[in-house]
């Protein structure tokens, strides 16, 4: 009951210990929450622990260098509205849902280092259409589907198998900083001339 009902307090760092499970009532009664549960052993948040009027507004949550094998869409499914970042990088996730609404508003998600399919892969470059910064690095992409993400600023591909990159693939003229290094690449006239037409906000490059 640590945290409970501390209204003004907003910032919780319980990174790097050895934490192994939360309980449903560990955060109730905070009204703004930003969150950061990394390097941890957690593997799943239990049902309800960001419940609304629990907590009034999860606005960041870091769930990275875990062992959590699914985004707990769930348990973030009241707070969809609220979270705008979302890193849970280095766990050993796969699957995605395509109908996992927690991505339609978030504006920054790192997915970086995880076993993600090739559906996943589709799921998450399609669905959150508000994202400003993606990071999509080790995650097993071979292939990138055009990029269904409007306001799309940062974008981090790097440490996958991609050998394909186009204008089809790139047309974002919002694109600010793009890393494509560490893939399969094999020139830069390939597909990519009839790309930089298009990234006319491209002030940062990593091949």
């Amino acid at each position: 009951d640590a945290f409970q009902n501390s209204t003004q307090l907003q910032n919780i760092n319980l990174s790097h210990n050895m934490i192994t499970s939360l309980k449903p009532d560990t955060f109730s009664g905070l009204i703004r929450l930003i969150l950061d549960v990394s390097h941890n052993k957690l593997s799943e948040m239990p049902r309800g622990i960001f419940e609304r009027p629990k907590v009034s507004k999860l606005q960041r949550l870091d769930l990275s260098n875990n062992d959590f094998r699914f985004i707990p869409v769930d348990v973030l499914q009241s707070q969809y509205f609220h979270l705008e970042y979302l890193n849970i990088a280095n766990n050993s996730i796969a699957d995605i849902p395509s109908d996992a609404n927690i991505l339609v508003n978030i504006k920054e998600i790192d997915l970086s280092f995880n076993p993600l399919t090739e559906d996943s892969v589709v799921n998450v470059l399609n669905e959150p259409k508000t994202v400003r910064r993606l990071n999509m690095a080790g995650t097993g992409i071979m292939s990138v589907p055009i990029l269904e993400t409007p306001f799309l600023t940062h974008l981090n591909l790097s440490h996958n198998k991609i050998s394909v990159l186009n204008e089809e693939i790139l047309n974002k003229p919002s694109l600010y900083a793009l890393d494509v290094s560490h893939n399969e690449i094999p020139n830069l006239s390939f597909g990519l001339t009839s790309a930089w037409p298009k990234l006319k906000n491209l002030k940062y490059l990593d091949i």
